[in-house]
């Protein structure tokens, strides 16, 4: 050995292994305290309360995808209440609630250049989980509008702030054509 090299000694009697052991656990159960807690509290995207579907009819609601200038595009946005999300725990994100729950069915249409061709949004009231709601917006489509693919997205937002919150985790899509 040379005279650089030194051996270290780490002696360990019972009390100092019971104060490493402790700490340790300490460490251990506020690590997953901590976790816990932040997933607790991020909402994964099934804990939304609403789920939104969109479809597109004519003025005869016939189903229909493809209509031609001059038209008018009926959307029908339905906006269904979840019946409440659980974590496995005892902190839980949304709780099964029987409370009406007021939000706003915001629709926007975007032309096949992505300019915005349409926007408006109502409020409704929905009531108890499980309920489904149908919003319908009458789209008039102008003589002069360019042609080519049209995309709908339809999102339900709280009518809490004036800014809102989204309550739904996807924005309900369709997409309809103008010939």
């Amino acid at each position: 050995m040379s005279s650089k090299d030194k051996e270290i000694i780490i002696t360990i009697d019972a009390r100092r292994l019971i104060a490493l052991c402790a700490i340790a656990i300490i460490c251990i159960a506020t690590l997953y305290s901590y976790i816990g807690a932040l997933f607790a509290f991020i909402a994964p995207s099934e804990d939304f309360p609403f789920d939104v579907g969109v479809a597109t009819f004519d003025t005869g609601d016939v189903s229909k995808t493809s209509f031609a200038r001059g038209d008018t595009v009926r959307v029908k946005a339905t906006v269904e209440k979840g019946t409440g999300y659980y974590y496995n725990s005892y902190i839980y994100y949304f709780p099964y609630t029987y409370y009406a729950t007021t939000y706003k069915v915001i629709i926007a249409i975007t032309d096949a250049d992505g300019k915005a061709a349409y926007f408006s949004y109502e409020s409704e009231t929905i009531g108890y989980p499980g309920q489904s709601l149908a919003t319908t917006f009458n789209v008039p489509i102008s003589s002069e509008a360019s042609k080519g693919t049209y995309t709908i997205k339809i999102m339900a937002w709280t009518d809490w702030l004036p800014s809102g919150v989204a309550m739904s985790p996807t924005a309900g899509e369709a997409m309809f054509t103008v010939s």
